[in-house]
């Protein structure tokens, strides 16, 4: 049995039935074991009573000393499975954590995965994410041992009850009414702690960020350039105390309200044993049932006062957190996000917009505004514009990353909303701004861009002609491992490579997928003017009578483009090859004069 994530509302039962169906024998063990601990504790009352009662008996010369004998071997065996059962229950708690870890890891990535764009790109569904997945393995365990535990003390305080009710039926009665008045306290700290940790959501997840920038690989060399250390530290230590301070706040609450409550019962389980006195006095009582009861009662109320209340608050807290479980297994996926790019060679004719606007949700500022265009097969394409004029949001469009757009987006006259995600991914290949440097062999970071073809030899031999283009060939040849060789900083094995490099990796990605369409939106921006040229030259060469479309703000990637589109407020403003948007003297005359220096 494997857990599966469902849209759909997830409740208190699943405290249990996620453990289960992750880990159905380590689940039903713990619940054995927690069952077996609970029993001894009640039976451990009336052997502790039979075994003084037997003692004073002894000392009385009433009963010989073998007759306690078995008395204290009993009592003996059931301290002794109270320590055993607590490794044990440590060893399933552990297998069940693993399989937990195993399981909704995967889910809960996968439904990242399949969430819809929108979502992706907001900030708090990501804190949301955080504070779900985050040690979630823990967290499933601490829901199940926490029912369990509250299972366990109701038997334990049932159990002991009855043996009360069975001598002295007031005391019962009277414990029962003292504790009672710390459960809704419980609730109330339970909900105060979860809402505490949503609150404190957004300040962990930037001075986690901040360590991550502290101590990673990463940023070293900076860090060291820059000497920023002491200021990112002043910057992480006011976002670690504002959530400690929220958190501790919710803490001191609860434990005030959690421990007023259990020191006056304390006071007055002390008056309930003072009172056991007189019928023990008249013999109603015997010695034994004093004793073991009277210590029952001061257990029973630690218990009810105590770890009761604290049971019933973590159980509280777990229930807020549910339901953000629940949030998160609803969100809205794309269907067949996921799928591998079909393996039918998909045919590119045209694309079209037709009045097309664009905002992002949530917003009521409109990034696109009635655009009109279209473009056809086997011309390269460059969209240009200042930064915020619409060019990246574009891509997203004809990518299928966002649908709620009004008007027209067609590809080859059929709308792209009629497409399959698998079709999508076959139509369009790109590489992106922030494009990854996945640490794995360099052969790998160039094969995953034809994920169906990656261990067939027709694309190893395509990749070696596409690095030899893109002039990358040599340099990853001359790695210790050549094309073998792990890239990045991930073990003393890999080795990083330059800026450039890794952009030439990127790119000899991109065009190792069949896609017919080839997007590259400013990918490298982080190169100089010169060498951004020439590398979008090397890129024309390969892709010759094939289309790409080029996103960029610079504008030495535009003169090789068969025609160039000039954004302006979400619309087409100007549009026409180099040489004509030139002769204009439009927006893109002054935008290619103010940087002319940059390429001469």
């Amino acid at each position: 049995m494997k857990f599966k994530l469902k849209a759909q509302v997830y409740n208190w039962k699943h405290f249990i039935i996620i453990p289960y169906q992750c880990d159905p024998i380590g689940t039903i063990a713990l619940g054995i074991q927690k069952l077996c601990t609970a029993l001894t504790n009640v039976f451990q009352v009336l052997v502790i009573a039979k075994f003084i009662d037997s003692a004073i008996l002894v000392a009385q010369g009433e009963l010989t000393s073998t007759e306690v004998l078995p008395w204290l071997a009993l009592l003996m065996a059931l301290v002794g499975w109270k320590r055993v059962s607590f490794n044990i229950g440590k060893y399933f708690v552990k297998k069940i954590q693993i399989r937990v870890e195993e399981q909704l890891s995967k889910e809960f990535t996968d439904k990242r995965a399949r969430m819809v764009y929108s979502q992706v790109e907001n900030p708090e569904t990501w804190d949301l994410v955080n504070r779900v997945c985050k040690n979630i393995e823990i967290h499933v365990s601490e829901m199940l041992q926490r029912t369990f535990n509250f299972m366990l003390y109701l038997i334990r305080i049932t159990g002991v009850l009855l043996i009360i009710f069975t001598q002295i039926w007031w005391v019962g009665i009277l414990i029962t009414l003292l504790t009672i008045p710390l459960i809704p306290i419980s609730l109330k700290g339970g909900k105060t702690a979860y809402t505490a940790t949503k609150s404190a959501a957004q300040y962990d997840r930037r001075y986690q960020y901040i360590s991550e920038v502290l101590s990673g690989r990463e940023a070293a060399d900076e860090r060291t350039l820059f000497a920023f250390t002491n200021h990112l530290n002043q910057y992480w230590h006011e976002q670690f105390e504002q959530s400690r301070i929220i958190n501790l706040k919710a803490e001191i609450r609860r434990s005030l309200n959690m421990y007023g409550g259990s020191a006056i019962t304390n006071i007055l389980s002390s008056v309930i044993i003072l009172a056991l006195i007189f019928p023990t006095v008249s013999g109603e009582l015997s010695q034994g049932m004093f004793i073991a009861i009277a210590t029952a009662v001061y257990d029973l109320i630690k218990l009810m006062g105590e770890e009761m209340t604290r049971v019933v608050s973590q159980l509280s807290k777990y229930n807020e957190y549910i339901k953000e479980f629940t949030i998160l297994a609803n969100i809205e996926e794309v269907e067949g996000v996921t799928d591998l790019p079909t393996t039918e060679q998909q045919v590119f004719k045209t694309l079209e917009f037709k009045n097309v606007s664009f905002k992002y949700p949530g917003t009521d500022t409109y990034i696109l505004k009635d655009m009109n265009m279209v473009l056809e097969n086997g011309i390269h394409y460059a969209f240009v514009g200042a930064n915020g004029a619409g060019k990246t949001t574009v891509t997203k469009l004809i990518t299928g990353l966002y649908t709620n757009f009004e008007g027209e987006i067609l590809i080859n006259e059929k709308s792209i909303k009629a497409y399959k995600q698998k079709e999508l991914k076959a139509m369009f290949s790109g590489i992106y701004q922030d494009f990854a440097k996945y640490h794995i062999s360099a052969e790998e970071n160039i094969l995953i861009g034809n994920i169906n073809s990656l261990n067939n030899n027709d694309s190893k031999e395509k990749m070696i002609h596409i690095t030899k283009d893109l002039d990358i060939y040599e340099a990853l040849s001359s790695l210790p491992k050549g094309f073998q060789t792990p890239l990045g900083k991930l073990d003393e094995e890999s080795v990083d490579l330059s800026g450039g490099q890794w952009q030439r990796i990127a790119m000899s990605r991109a065009l190792m997928s069949p896609a017919p369409v080839k997007i590259l939106d400013e990918p490298t921006a982080a190169l100089d003017p010169i060498s951004e040229s020439k590398l979008y030259e090397e890129f024309e060469k390969i892709s010759k009578g094939k289309t790409s479309i080029f996103i960029s703000h610079r504008l030495g990637s535009t003169k090789i483009a068969d025609k160039i589109f000039v954004l302006e407020k979400g619309r087409i403003a100007e549009e026409g090859s180099h040489k004509k948007l030139i002769d204009q003297k439009g927006i893109y005359y002054t935008m290619f004069e103010s940087q002319r220096s940059w390429y001469q």
